[in-house]
């Protein structure tokens, strides 16, 4: 058995979307003076690897929180897209085979790390968006951190969450086109509009 760790890391200095709060990690109390060491974390709900709850975009959606457990867990599929240069529409999803309804897409976006935001990041359309609906499917996992165009409208974002389970920035750099067995839970925060997951895949 081999487990794919596909999400970023959490460190100080971590690439954000722009507007959100910054990743603070600092020691509140250490071995020298206490009897235990402990640290104090700040991170915004959509830092690196998370998932979007319906009320990121919607004001009477459900919160990360109700999302049902099963979205996160199952067989996936990893379609590669790298050859997409910014935008990915319908008519590139359907050169992709996939039959698993949890799908992940792999675009170049998984070469730019997670250090430095990057404002010319592949995103999704609303065609794809509505496309991903039609085909049934319950989770998608994208490689940076909006599915959508940076600056646009929540329009890809609406169409997407009113069905889907949408995670975000993931890593999927070393990982190839195929199928999977998908693992990744996010935080049970009360309420929230998303939360961090730590997503894995797993061959074998």
């Amino acid at each position: 058995m081999r487990i794919i760790d596909i999400s970023w890391p959490i460190d100080n200095g971590n690439a954000n979307y722009p507007g959100n709060p910054p990743v603070e990690i600092k020691r509140y109390a250490d071995l020298d003076c206490c009897s235990s060491r402990n640290s104090w974390i700040s991170l915004g709900s959509h830092t690196g690897t998370h998932v979007d709850a319906q009320s990121h975009v919607f004001i009477k959606g459900e919160p990360v929180d109700q999302i049902p457990l099963e979205r996160f867990y199952g067989m996936c599929q990893v379609v590669d897209l790298t050859n997409v240069k910014r935008e990915i529409d319908q008519k590139d999803l359907e050169t992709k085979i996939f039959d698993e309804k949890i799908l992940l897409i792999k675009t170049r976006n998984s070469s730019f790390g997670h250090k430095t935001f990057r404002e010319d990041f592949i995103y999704l359309n609303e065609s794809a968006a509505s496309y991903i609906i039609d085909r049934g499917i319950k989770t998608l996992g994208f490689d940076y951190l909006s599915v959508k165009k940076k600056g646009g409208n929540q329009k890809v974002h609406e169409i997407l969450l009113k069905k889907v389970a949408v995670i975000e920035g993931l890593n999927l750099k070393d990982v190839e086109e195929g199928k999977y067995l998908f693992s990744g839970f996010p935080l049970n925060i009360i309420g929230c509009d998303g939360a961090p997951l730590r997503a894995v895949l797993i061959e074998g």
